[in-house]
C-alpha cells in the first residue's frame, strides 16, 4: 500500500478540527450546564417567594417549573387553598394538557416523565388518564411508575387496579406495590375485608403483608388461619406476620415443632419475647439441634439482658448440664454476664464463681474471658483466676493457645506461656503450572503469528531478496499490521464513547426524575450492606466509619470487617461507637477464617463492626457476606469515600431495567488534591501532582468512555473494588469472592472483575436474563498512587489479575453458550488487553531495527502517530464532556489543564503503562506476588501532604 503525503496531512485535519470541536464542546457543556441550574434555581426562587401567591408566577419554561414544583411538593406540606391556585396556574399555562399529551410517547424516558408529572399535578383527570395508562401497560417498569403516581395522588378508587396488578407479576414489582398499598390504611383495610377469601396466592400474600402491620381481628384470625396453609409458602409469611404482633399465638407446640425447619427457625427467635423459666426450659433442647442452636442462643441472650432475673437459673442448668454441646452453647449464653462473673470474685462467693468461669472456659468459650482480662485494672481480681487460668490451659491446647494469641503480655507472662504470632497467611508460592503453559502458548503465538503471515504472503520472493530488503518489508508490513490493530483498538473506544454519550443522557434524564419521595418509599430500593474490609486502618477507620454511617439512603447497614488487624483498629472502633460484644445469628455459605467476635451498639443500629483472623480482602468480604442480611451488598475500600447520594443514584438503576440487576459498577475519581475533612470532601480540586493529574484523565475516559458504554450493551465485566454494588444471593450461589478458604481454594490479586466474570457465568448457564449496570454519577473518590513506583506496583498486580482471570475462564472465549461475555467482552479483554502489549513491544523493536538499519519511514511513523495518539486524545476529550454533564467537578482552569494532560498523557505515561503490563505479563510466568498495596497518606493530613 502507498502511503500519500496528502493522505496523511488530511488525516491530521480531520483529527484536528474533531479535537478543537470537543474543546469546544467541552466549553459550552459547562456553560450550558451552569445555564440550566440557573434557569432551575431562578424558578425554585420564584416559587419559593410566591408560594402564598402562586398565580403571580410567569412560567416561560414548562420543564424548569415542572422540576421545581415537583421537588417543592416532595418536601413540604402545601395547604389544599395552595394547591387549587397551583392548578389554575399549572392549567393556565396548559402544562397538564403537555404531559397528557405525552403519556403515549414511544420514548420511555419522556413517558415516564409524563408520568412523573401527572402524579406531581394530582387532578381527577391525570388519575383517569394514569389508571387507563396503568390497566393497558404490559411493561413493569412503567407500571411501577405509574403506581407510585397514583400512590401519590391517593384516591381509594386507585386501590383495586394496583391490586388486581399484582397477579402474575415479577416478585420485586409485587414486593413494591404491597408497600404502596399498604400506605392507603384504612381505605385499604376496608377494601382488603371485602377479598379474604380470594385464592389467588399474589393476593393472599398481599393480606398478610397488611395484616402484619395493620392490626385487626379480622386481620389476625385470617393470619392464624393461613399459618396452617397447605402452600408452605403462605404459612411461611403468614407465621412470619404473626411474629411481630402476635408472637404469643406462636407459643405452641404446632409451629415450636413444625416439620419447616424455616418456620422453626422463625419461631424460636420470635420466643426471645416471652420472658418465663417454662419458655426457657423449652428452648435449651433446641442448643443441640445443628440446625437451631444460633436461634436458640439468639433467644436465650435476649431473656437473659432484659431479665438478669433468670441468670442464676440458667446457670444452675449450665452447672448439671451433662450433654456437652448443649453446654457449650449455654455457656456462650452466661458468658454475656462474664464481667459481672469476675466481679464477684472480690465477694465471699469468689469460688463459686471462679469456678463458673473455669467451667465457661472448659467449654471452649474464652473470647469474653480474654476481653475482659485485657482491659481489666483490677490486680486482685487477676490473682483470683490464675491459677484456674493456669488449670485450664493445662487441661485443653485449644484454650491455651487462644490465650497465646490474644491475652495481653502481662497475664502472657503469669501464664508462662510465649506468645504465638499470628501472620498474615503466606500467598500460594508454588507456579501455577496450567496458567503458566497457557501463558507460554500466548507468547510463542504472538510472536510467531506476524512472521509466519509474512512467510505466507511473501514466501515466493523471500529465496530472491536480501537479508535488509526482506527485513524493510517485514517491518513496512508489521506496521500496517500495527496500524490496523491500533485502528480497530481505537474504533471500539470511539464507539463506546458514542454509546456512553447517549447513556449519560439517558441516566442523567432518569435520574432528574427520581424525586427523595419515590426513592424513600419503603422497598422501592433494595436493602445494602456496606461491607468495609479493614487491614491496620487504624489512620482513618473513625473518619471512614462515620462517612459511611451518613449516607442518604433509606436502608442499609455499614458491616466494617476487622481483618485481624496487628494495630489498634478494632479498639478504636469499639472505644468510639462504645460497641458492645453481641451473639448474632449469621450465615455460614461461605468458607472464611474464623470470626473472633461481632460488636454493635443498639443505639447505632446500623453499624456491625466484626473481628475475624486475617485472610486477605476476599476472605474478608466473604465474612461480610455472611453477617448480611440485606439483598444488596456494596464492596468498598475502607480508604474511600462515597458521596453522600452515591447509594441512591446507583441503586436506582434497578428500577430501570426488567432484567434481573445482578450488580452496578459506581463511578471512581481520584481523591488526591480534594479538601477532606471529618470523611467528607469540603471541595473538590484537581490533583497537584502531575502523575495525578494524568490518572485524573485516564480514570475519567475508562469509567466514562469505558464502563459506560459496555454497561449500555450489556457486557461489562469490570466493576471496581473501590465501589460496586452486588446482588448478595448471587454471589453466595456462584461461590462467592475467590480465597483460600472458599469454593475453589483459589485466590487472585484480580478478585473484583473474577467474581463479575463468574456471576455472569452462572446465571448465563442458569439461562436467567439479568444485567451488569454503570452509574455514572454515584461517585466513590479514592486514593490514586502519587509517585510511578507505587502505580507501578498498583498497575502490574492489576494486569497480574487480568491475566489469572482470562486463563482461569479462557473456555468463554467464542462460547456461544455465553452470550456477548462470550463473543465481546472476554475476547476484548483477550486481544486487546492480555496480548496488547506483546504485540506493542515488537512494535518498539521494529522501530529500533528500522533505525539500526536506517529504513525507517517517516511517513508510516507519522500514520502509527496519528492513530495513537489522536484518536486516544479524542476519546479522552469526549469523556470529559461526557463527565462534565451532570456537575462541573472542576473549574474552568482545572477543565483546560484536563485537556492539556489529555494530549500530554501520550508522550510518557501511556509507554510508562505499556511497559507495566509487558512487565507483569513476565511477572505472570513467575511464581504469585501478592498484592504489593501501596501506602495511603489518610483523608485529614492529604491537603497538607500533597
Amino acid at each position: 500500500m502507498i502511503l500519500d503525503k496528502q493522505i496523511i496531512i488530511n488525516l491530521f485535519i480531520f483529527f484536528a478540527i474533531i479535537d478543537t470541536l470537543l474543546i469546544i464542546g467541552i466549553i459550552l457543556e459547562k456553560y450550558l450546564k451552569k445555564y440550566q441550574r440557573i434557569k432551575l434555581n431562578n424558578m425554585q426562587n420564584l416559587i419559593s417567594k410566591n408560594i402564598n401567591n402562586p398565580l403571580e408566577i410567569k412560567i416561560e419554561e414548562p420543564k424548569y417549573f415542572m422540576q421545581a414544583y415537583a421537588q417543592m411538593n416532595q418536601s413540604i406540606m402545601i395547604d389544599e387553598k395552595t394547591k387549587k391556585e397551583f392548578m389554575e396556574l399549572i392549567k393556565k399555562y396548559d402544562i397538564e394538557k403537555k404531559y397528557i399529551k405525552r403519556i403515549n410517547s414511544k420514548i420511555k424516558s419522556n413517558l415516564i416523565q409524563a408520568i412523573v408529572y401527572l402524579g406531581e399535578i394530582g387532578t381527577e383527570e391525570c388519575r383517569l388518564v394514569l389508571e387507563e395508562k396503568f390497566e393497558n401497560e404490559n411493561d413493569y417498569i412503567i407500571k411501577l411508575y405509574i403506581a407510585y403516581s397514583l400512590y401519590k395522588i391517593h384516591n381509594k378508587n386507585s386501590i383495586p387496579i394496583l391490586v388486581e396488578s399484582l397477579i402474575n407479576s415479577p416478585k420485586p414489582y409485587k414486593e413494591k406495590i404491597q408497600v404502596m398499598l399498604s400506605k392507603f390504611e384504612n381505605d385499604f383495610h376496608d377494601y382488603i375485608l371485602t377479598i379474604l377469601d380470594r385464592k389467588e396466592i399474589e393476593i393472599q400474600m398481599m393480606i398478610i403483608y397488611f395484616a402484619s402491620h395493620y392490626m385487626d381481628t379480622k386481620l389476625k384470625s385470617y393470619l392464624i388461619s393461613k399459618s396452617r396453609d397447605e402452600n408452605i409458602e403462605i404459612s411461611r409469611a403468614a407465621v412470619q406476620s404473626l411474629s411481630k404482633n402476635y408472637f404469643n399465638i406462636l407459643n405452641d407446640a404446632y409451629y415450636l415443632y413444625n416439620k419447616d425447619l424455616q418456620i422453626q427457625k422463625t419461631v424460636i427467635k420470635t420466643l426471645s419475647k416471652i420472658n418465663t423459666k417454662e419458655n426457657i426450659d423449652q428452648l435449651i433442647p433446641f442448643l443441640e439441634n445443628d440446625e437451631t442452636y444460633e436461634y436458640a442462643i439468639y433467644s436465650l441472650s435476649n431473656i437473659l439482658r432484659e431479665n438478669p432475673k433468670f441468670l442464676e437459673y440458667l446457670i444452675d442448668i449450665f452447672e448439671n448440664e451433662k450433654n456437652n454441646k448443649i453446654k457449650k452453647n449455654l455457656a456462650n449464653v452466661i458468658s454475656i454476664k462474664i464481667e459481672y462473673f469476675f466481679f464477684k470474685l472480690l465477694t465471699n462467693e469468689k469460688d463459686k464463681y471462679a469456678n463458673l468461669i473455669y467451667n465457661i472456659i472448659l467449654s471452649d468459650v474464652i473470647g469474653d474471658t480474654i476481653d475482659f482480662l485485657n482491659k481489666n485494672k483490677n490486680i486482685p481480681i487477676e490473682r483470683i483466676i490464675l491459677p484456674y487460668l493456669k488449670k485450664a490451659i493445662k487441661k485443653n491446647e485449644y484454650i491455651k493457645k487462644e490465650f497465646q494469641l490474644y491475652i495481653n503480655k502481662r497475664i502472657l507472662n503469669e501464664l508462662s506461656l510465649k506468645r504465638i504470632i499470628q501472620k498474615p497467611p503466606k500467598k500460594d508460592t508454588k507456579r501455577e503450572k496450567d496458567k503458566i503453559e497457557n501463558l507460554i502458548k500466548i507468547l510463542i503465538g504472538v510472536f510467531t503469528f506476524f512472521p509466519l503471515l509474512f512467510v505466507l504472503r511473501h514466501g515466493k520472493i523471500i529465496p530472491d531478496i536480501t537479508f535488509i530488503e526482506g527485513l524493510k518489508l517485514y517491518i513496512y508490513d508489521f506496521n500496517w499490521y500495527l496500524i490496523i490493530y491500533v485502528v480497530i483498538l481505537n474504533a471500539i473506544y470511539l464507539i463506546l464513547v458514542i454509546i456512553s454519550y447517549f447513556e449519560q443522557l439517558h441516566q442523567e434524564k432518569m435520574w432528574n426524575l427520581k424525586f427523595k419521595g419515590l426513592l424513600y418509599t419503603f422497598k422501592i430500593l433494595p436493602g445494602i450492606s456496606i461491607i468495609a474490609p479493614a487491614y491496620n486502618e487504624t489512620e482513618i477507620i473513625i473518619e471512614s466509619t462515620n462517612a459511611l454511617l451518613n449516607l442518604q439512603y433509606p436502608d442499609y447497614d455499614v458491616i466494617v470487617v476487622n481483618d485481624g488487624s496487628t494495630d489498634d483498629t478494632l479498639e478504636k472502633l469499639i472505644d468510639y461507637f462504645n460497641l458492645e460484644k453481641t451473639d448474632y445469628i449469621l450465615n455460614k455459605n461461605l468458607n472464611t477464617k474464623p470470626i473472633r467476635g461481632i460488636y454493635i451498639n443498639k443505639s447505632i443500629p446500623k453499624l456491625i463492626v466484626v473481628d475475624k483472623e486475617n485472610g486477605g480482602k476476599a476472605d474478608s468480604l466473604n465474612t461480610g457476606l455472611n453477617i448480611s442480611k440485606k439483598e444488596f451488598f456494596c464492596g468498598i475500600d475502607a480508604d474511600s469515600i462515597l458521596e453522600s447520594d452515591a447509594l441512591l443514584k446507583i441503586t436506582s438503576l434497578k428500577m430501570d431495567t426488567d432484567h434481573e440487576m445482578i450488580a452496578i459498577g459506581g463511578n471512581i475519581l481520584p481523591l488526591n488534591g480534594c479538601k477532606v475533612s471529618k470523611g467528607y470532601i469540603e471541595k473538590i480540586n484537581l490533583p497537584f501532582k502531575t502523575i495525578e493529574r494524568f490518572q485524573t484523565v485516564e480514570y475519567i475516559r475508562s469509567f466514562m468512555a469505558g464502563r459506560l458504554g459496555w454497561a449500555r450493551i450489556n457486557s461489562m465485566l469490570i466493576i471496581s473494588g473501590a465501589f460496586g454494588l452486588f446482588n448478595r444471593k448471587r454471589i453466595i450461589e456462584a461461590g462467592g469472592y475467590l480465597s483460600e478458604q472458599g469454593k475453589y481454594k483459589k485466590d487472585t490479586v484480580g478478585e473484583d472483575m473474577e467474581l463479575v466474570v463468574r456471576i455472569n457465568r452462572d446465571m448465563y448457564d442458569k439461562k436467567i436474563k439479568h444485567k451488569i449496570g454503570y452509574s455514572y454519577n454515584a461517585n466513590c473518590w479514592t486514593e490514586v498512587p502519587p509517585s510511578y513506583l507505587n502505580l507501578y506496583k498498583q498497575r502490574d498486580r492489576w494486569h497480574r489479575g487480568l491475566i489469572d482471570i482470562l486463563i482461569f475462564h479462557r473456555n468463554l472465549m467464542f462460547n456461544p453458550r455465553y452470550g456477548k461475555m462470550g463473543f465481546i467482552s472476554i475476547p476484548y479483554f483477550f486481544i486487546f488487553e492480555l496480548i496488547g502489549p506483546l504485540i506493542e513491544i515488537q512494535g518498539y523493536l521494529m522501530i529500533v531495527l528500522a533505525g539500526f538499519f536506517n529504513i525507517l519511514s517517516l511517513k508510516m511513523g507519522f500514520l502509527l502517530f496519528l492513530t495513537t495518539i489522536f484518536i486516544g486524545v479524542t476519546t479522552s476529550l469526549a469523556s470529559l464532556i461526557i463527565a462534565e454533564d451532570e456537575v462541573n467537578y472542576f473549574s474552568k482552569k482545572e477543565t483546560f489543564l484536563l485537556i492539556l494532560f489529555s494530549f500530554l498523557e501520550n508522550f510518557g505515561p501511556r509507554q510508562f503503562m505499556s511497559f507495566v503490563r509487558l512487565n507483569a505479563f513476565n511477572n505472570s510466568l513467575k511464581k504469585p506476588m501478592g498484592w504489593s498495596k501501596f501506602e495511603r497518606i489518610g483523608f485529614e493530613d492529604k491537603d497538607k501532604k500533597q
